[in-house]
């Protein structure tokens, strides 16, 4: 993920482009820790959230959690 500041408005976007911007449990985590960086933030007026590549995002990556689901330990 990428956070980039212009003005106020925080550009986020998901940098999975090879999954299709599929989340994963380290980018929720990511997303959460962005987020609550972002509302502690006063200069924030707006915050756009997009997608590297052509995908906005493709949903759950059912992988990542098939695995947690078999008990691998996934890094965040």
């Amino acid at each position: 993920m990428t956070v980039t500041m212009n003005d106020g408005v925080a550009d986020v976007r998901l940098a999975r482009p090879d999954k299709r911007n599929a989340l994963d449990p380290a980018m929720f985590a990511a997303l959460v820790t962005t987020g609550e960086a972002l509302a502690a933030d006063p200069s924030v007026r707006a915050v756009v959230l997009s997608g590297e590549g052509p995908d906005f995002c493709a949903g759950l990556d059912f992988e990542a959690f098939r695995a947690m689901a078999r008990g691998e330990r996934l890094s965040w």
